[in-house]
């Protein structure tokens, strides 16, 4: 008589918070005159748990971020508010924000705003 293995393998499924943005990138055109601008990134926790922000840090000290909350549920939508001061720079300017979290699918994800300054 001859014996028979079968291997089951079993993945339990992730049950996690997922941040999913709107866009990460915002092309901004200013005005002659400007000294600043404020721009907007929305997102959406789809996942199953909550979602925590732990820190959000634009790359220049010309520029202030932040979220409107630390905590967000399952389908809550929520953003992140930044301005950049445009002290005396002119022409193409990048600014990068990275924005840590504790979601499953991207714990940092970098926010772009390309600033076109007269």
């Amino acid at each position: 008589m001859k014996s028979v293995w079968y291997l089951f393998v079993f993945t339990p499924l992730a049950v996690f918070g997922s941040l999913v943005w709107q866009s990460t990138e915002v092309d901004y055109r200013a005005s002659p005159g400007e000294t600043s601008a404020s721009v907007t990134y929305t997102f959406t926790n789809t996942g199953m748990t909550a979602v925590h922000i732990l820190g959000v840090r634009p790359s220049c000290s010309c520029t202030k971020a932040r979220t409107d909350k630390l905590v967000y549920q399952p389908g809550e939508m929520g953003e992140v508010s930044a301005t950049f001061n445009f002290g005396r720079r002119v022409g193409h300017q990048v600014i990068n924000i990275d924005v840590l979290a504790d979601d499953s699918d991207s714990s940092d994800t970098t926010l772009t705003l390309a600033a076109e300054i007269p």
